[in-house]
């Protein structure tokens, strides 16, 4: 009678277990406070001091090249430019997972019909470069796009990371540096 309860206390935990392992995937995330069109805009401009929007447009193509963007288009005179760099993101673990469930509820034979996983994710960049008096403004977005191993589009989100955005105008800015300085 002992090992039957003791086989039962185990099947329990077990069972408790699992259950705690689904509620915590099914817990709602807490919602980042919503963003106003002006905090964007602020995240997603710079000025650059008596600088040639020309010459900014053409160290931003080399900051995108730089970064393993691929530049889609770029208009010198619009002072526009757009982008994309391809990621691989797949999960080699929940990609094992997807084949094992279906393997073990027969799907196998079905060549996994509804087994998908994340693939690879797609930033796109768009920018565009305003002569403003002396000074050079610029304001580009970024956005992800994340596809499964079907090529569908799982996700697609804004960045609104202030720190995304400072590290590429960094980089601009030191460009820009190193052109004045002849370096």
């Amino acid at each position: 009678m002992s090992r039957f309860f003791s086989c039962s206390k185990f099947a329990n935990l077990f069972v408790f277990c699992l259950l705690a392992i689904f509620c915590a995937g099914c817990s709602h995330r807490a919602q980042e406070p919503e963003m106003t069109q002006l905090q964007i805009r602020e995240i997603q401009t710079r000025s650059f001091v008596a600088k040639d929007a020309k010459c900014v447009l053409k160290e931003m193509l080399n900051v995108l090249q730089d970064d393993a963007y691929i530049v889609k288009n770029a208009d010198l005179e619009l002072g526009f430019i757009t982008g994309e760099k391809e990621i691989d993101i797949e999960d080699k673990w929940a990609k094992g997972l997807n084949v094992f469930s279906a393997v073990m509820s027969g799907l196998a034979n079905q060549r996994h019909a509804n087994s998908s996983w994340k693939k690879n994710m797609v930033l796109e960049v768009s920018g565009n470069v305003t002569q403003f008096g002396d000074d050079t403004r610029v304001r580009v977005n970024f956005k992800k796009k994340v596809f499964d191993n079907m090529g569908r589009v799982v996700k697609v989100t804004p960045i609104y990371d202030s720190e995304f955005y400072q590290t590429f105008f960094d980089k601009v800015h030191k460009g820009l540096f190193i052109q004045e300085e002849q370096i």
